[in-house]
């Protein structure tokens, strides 16, 4: 027989079980109804940021939508836009939490494989061509079936320039159970990740190529570092027959990059450049032509981006024609070629010149031109968008439907020599993250880039 004390233990012991089984259930429901649908944040829903989360979602390719790579179809917006249909109710991607390594997770048989990419698209710098060729690139994979029963789901956002608005977005995409981070274009962004991307575990394939990406067991940079740069343009130079060059450049938030042009340029010239100049986007360079002047400067060497080529351009007037120049794959762009004093200039690259008639490239054009119409960005930093993307796919089908976050990073580093059909081959090992070290030069004429020097490797050290 029980007493009224235990009767009345027993009644509220009944009461936390009924509760619990309540509160149980509707918990499962939300979880599962999280799991089952794809939502895509804007930075406006992300930590720190006001407004409301945009959600939107591609259920397939778009090929030939003529859609732009963010929603809202603008720069700026912030917005993003995915590719490959929801995530299965299992398997997602090796979901894991910001923070938390989840190297042997591996993707569910069927699940979409979850890529996150940041590209600056708005601000002082505008890689929107970058995140198109990655789209347009991943959406034809997924026209033809995909890989291995998987589609290529691509969440894209815009850092606008900002290393705090790129953190935040970087975070956010681990949160959303992502495989990989892929076609970094986002230099701000990129040069402080390497605490993040070691604590958070995922790989990086693909990026605009700050120190740390060179430095790095998780990342990999696709394109030659600033040191190759600073080297092979500082020797075309003196190949030239310039006696007093000018070095400028942009500058970096990570001065180990500032300092590895300026290195490279004096191994490669021979001598510290006669005068330098470390530039912000947005400056102008009105004095900078006025010193050059004075100091009988018969060559430049720059590393801009396309605002600041412009500024020069309007400020150097004749002056740069008179200049043996070169200038970064940036400069090869329809709004610089367009100006009467670019003729001329020489350009630097890694990739093949998209003037060219390299298969490849008019691939990557062609694609893009269907993909986003009369919207499309046809140019270097979208050719790297479109050749980090086809190598994530490569790597992707060398793992035999097998994915695990450690089973990728040994799978692009299996890659071997890899020939792009657009670049030197490339050089994959264990360990080896100095992939790309060899330039090509051209001659801007007639409002396109001719060569003028194949390929030519060096061996300084990122």
């Amino acid at each position: 027989m029980l007493t009224s004390r235990e009767k009345l233990m027993a009644g509220c012991f009944a009461v936390q079980v009924v509760a619990a089984v309540a509160f149980g259930g509707v918990l499962v429901h939300g979880l599962r109804h999280d799991r089952l649908g794809t939502t895509t944040l804007s930075s406006a829903g992300l930590p720190g940021a006001s407004g409301a989360p945009n959600t939107q979602s591609s259920a397939g390719p778009i090929l030939g939508s003529g859609a732009s790579p963010v929603a809202g179809g603008r720069p700026g917006s912030g917005s993003t836009q995915t590719t490959g249909g929801n995530v299965a109710a299992t398997g997602g991607g090796g979901r894991t939490t910001a923070g938390t390594p989840a190297g042997n997770s591996e993707i569910a048989a069927g699940a979409p494989i979850r890529i996150g990419s940041i590209v600056t698209q708005s601000g002082a710098i505008n890689f929107k061509s970058s995140a198109q060729g990655t789209k347009a690139y991943l959406d034809m994979i997924n026209a033809s079936g995909g890989i291995d029963g998987h589609k290529l789901e691509l969440i894209q956002y815009d850092d606008q320039l900002s290393a705090s608005t790129g953190q935040s977005e970087f975070k956010s995409l681990a949160a959303q159970g992502i495989f990989t981070y892929a076609a970094f274009n986002a230099p701000a962004t990129e040069g402080g990740l390497k605490q993040l991307l070691d604590g958070i575990g995922i790989p990086l394939l693909g990026s605009y190529g700050m120190y740390d990406e060179f430095h790095d067991n998780l990342a990999f940079s696709f394109t030659a570092a600033s040191v190759h740069y600073g080297y092979e343009m500082g020797a075309y130079l003196k190949k030239l027959g310039v006696k007093k060059p000018a070095l400028i450049y942009v500058t970096n938030a990570d001065s180990r990059v500032n300092a590895q042009v300026d290195s490279g340029f004096t191994k490669g010239f021979g001598a510290a450049p006669t005068y330098k100049a470390v530039k912000q986007p947005t400056d102008s360079y009105q004095n900078d032509v006025t010193q050059m002047r004075i100091n009988g400067v018969d060559g430049l060497a720059s590393v801009l981006d396309v605002g600041s080529y412009q500024r020069f351009l309007q400020a150097a007037g004749s002056y740069a024609q008179q200049l043996k120049h070169v200038a970064d794959p940036l400069f090869d762009v329809p709004a610089i070629k367009s100006l009467s004093n670019s003729d001329g200039t020489y350009v630097a690259s890694d990739l093949e010149f998209v003037d060219s008639s390299n298969p490849k490239v008019q691939a990557y054009t062609k694609a893009v031109t269907t993909a986003f119409g009369t919207a499309a960005q046809i140019d270097y930093i979208g050719l790297v968008g479109w050749m980090d993307a086809a190598l994530l796919v490569d790597a992707l089908k060398s793992m035999h439907g097998v994915y695990t976050k450690a089973g990728l990073v040994k799978a692009v580093e299996g890659l071997g020599t890899y020939h792009t059909g657009i670049s030197s081959p490339l050089l994959f090992a264990t360990g080896k993250r100095d992939i790309n070290r060899c330039l090509q030069f051209g001659k801007l004429s007639g409002g396109k880039v001719v060569p003028t020097q194949g390929y030519t490797c060096d061996a300084q050290a990122p």
